[in-house]
């Protein structure tokens, strides 16, 4: 999964940009730019805070349960992982250029969310080590692999406790795990801070401009959900075979709940439902051009209902026929949004698309 995710989803590839490029000038409709740009900001650092706290809780909690691990602290800190997990949907569509510069990436989707999980190199981590975080790849780090040791490891819950109770340092990677993917969002909440001078003051919409590399970034979490929490497990990518396992939080069955908190928290950037973000993108677009706003929001009206619909099936989603056939159907029209969206709407707004996803939409 992790080669097909990184041929199929080369979402951190970015297009050179010469150095002698013209600055493109900002659409003038007369909207206030700089506000949304503020909005999105605001936004950004409340949802940051969000999952800094909740992730702040999964570690005390792996910290009780390292010390003392009984059934009732691995529930709770299964609980707290969970929610943490839940948040963190919100910030994926933060993912912009230089977000994390570590390990030879400007971004941070495969560290925190590079789901499958390496499950053979966990299972090793937690049978004879190492410990230490400081030499992980992407394949033990993340909310995948936090799914992982909390719910798939060793097959059953009790079978999982009894192992934990037996083996201390199993349990102080676990509690290792948890720190290194709270450092990773304390890491990323500073570099979004260090942005309020930019995304307040510049409204360029030339690659590298906020604008620029915030809309990119939405734009491919969108395609994110759609090829890979959606088409991979469904089967598109596999002759129309579904393979469950390859959904996110496979394990603890959640795959449906994130993913659609996903989409909610995307969408909420570009047509804004919440207090959260006030000033979001259609705004500016139906300033530019109404007949590509209205489209846009006639359309997620459209992927709305089927959410809806297949809500009551929940982890059903991918191996029983009818959410099956409801989850192709939201695939499809999520599909005749990524045009609007990453055509028709950038189009609009002078950015260009800098990123590739090479599944042919």
């Amino acid at each position: 999964m992790k080669g097909l995710l990184a041929s199929l989803f080369a979402g951190v590839l970015i297009i050179a940009t010469s150095c002698t490029e013209k600055r493109v000038e900002t659409p003038t409709c007369g909207f206030d730019v700089l506000s949304m740009q503020r909005s999105f900001h605001e936004a950004a650092i409340l949802r940051l805070q969000q999952v800094k706290d909740l992730q702040a809780v999964t570690l005390s909690k792996a910290n009780k349960f390292n010390s003392n691990p009984t059934a009732d602290n691995l529930i709770a800190l299964q609980e707290a992982s969970s929610e943490a997990y839940l948040a963190y949907q919100g910030i994926a569509s933060l993912d912009i250029e230089g977000s994390y510069t570590k390990r030879s990436t400007n971004f941070f989707g495969n560290w925190l969310n590079g789901f499958p999980a390496g499950i053979d190199s966990l299972d090793y981590r937690l049978n004879f080590g190492p410990t230490s975080m400081d030499a992980a790849s992407e394949l033990v780090a993340g909310y995948p692999a936090e799914d992982y040791v909390l719910y798939g490891f060793k097959g059953s819950f009790q079978e999982r406790l009894s192992f934990y109770q037996n083996n201390d340092d199993a349990r102080f990677f676990l509690f290792k795990l948890v720190q290194f993917n709270l450092s990773f969002i304390n890491e990323i909440n500073t570099y979004w801070v260090s942005q309020l001078g930019e995304f307040h003051s510049n409204t360029g919409t030339s690659n590298g401009d906020p604008l620029s590399l915030f809309v990119n970034a939405v734009i491919k979490d969108f395609e994110f959900l759609k090829n890979f929490k959606l088409k991979n497990p469904i089967g598109r990518f596999n002759a129309g075979n579904p393979r469950p396992e390859f959904a996110e939080a496979y394990y603890s069955q959640h795959s449906f709940e994130l993913a659609y908190e996903n989409y909610k928290r995307v969408k909420e950037w570009i047509v804004g439902e919440t207090q959260e973000v006030k000033v979001p993108l259609i705004n500016y677009v139906n300033c530019i051009d109404q007949n590509t706003a209205n489209s846009i929001r006639a359309q997620f009206q459209v992927v709305d209902a089927l959410w809806e619909e297949l809500e009551p099936f929940g982890e059903g989603m991918f191996i029983e026929p009818a959410p099956q056939e409801t989850t192709n159907k939201i695939i499809n029209e999520m599909q005749k949004l990524t045009p609007l969206l990453k055509a028709e709407m950038t189009s609009k707004l002078n950015i260009n698309i800098t990123y590739q996803d090479n599944d042919g939409d």
